[in-house]
């Protein structure tokens, strides 16, 4: 029975770690494609801006404006929610995997017939892709600092 329990607590857990996700990696997506929305606007206003002369005030703006272009692609850059929001997305799609991975070995098994081995690979798994999926972020994170240090050089 023991094999019986550790399946049980596995698929808690895998079970809050999907429920987690699946919201915040559609907040993520949300939030990239807004950033990249507010980015392309405000560098076509600064164009149009620049490009008016009829305007006494327009080349201050349109200056003004540029340096705000420039500050809000760093920090675009710093955060790089599309690539979290694919990260989350991948790492939602491989727990489910694995929820089902696991669904498919319990159809048709009676509980005794668990093997605690076959629980303990599903459990590696488990963590393989926790650690994967943290080790992406972390990953991120170094290239995000990296880009960012890069452009104030």
């Amino acid at each position: 029975m023991e094999a019986v329990e550790k399946i049980k607590k596995l698929e808690k857990d895998l079970n809050e770690k999907i429920k987690n996700i699946s919201p915040k990696f559609v907040k993520t997506r949300r939030k990239a494609r807004m950033w990249k929305i507010f980015i392309v606007s405000l560098g076509i206003i600064t164009t149009i801006t620049l490009g008016i002369k009829d305007i006494v005030w327009g080349n201050t703006v349109g200056f003004i404006l540029s340096a705000i272009l420039t500050g809000v692609t760093a920090i675009e850059g710093l955060y790089n929610h599309a690539s979290k929001s694919v990260q989350e997305h991948e790492y939602y799609v491989k727990l489910t995997d694995l929820k089902q991975d696991i669904e498919f070995y319990k159809e048709g098994k009676a509980l005794e017939d668990y093997q605690l081995s076959d629980v303990k690979v599903f459990f590696e798994e488990f963590k393989r892709l926790r650690t994967d999926f943290h080790n992406f972020r972390v990953e991120t994170v170094k290239v995000s600092y990296g880009n960012t240090k890069d452009k104030s050089n």
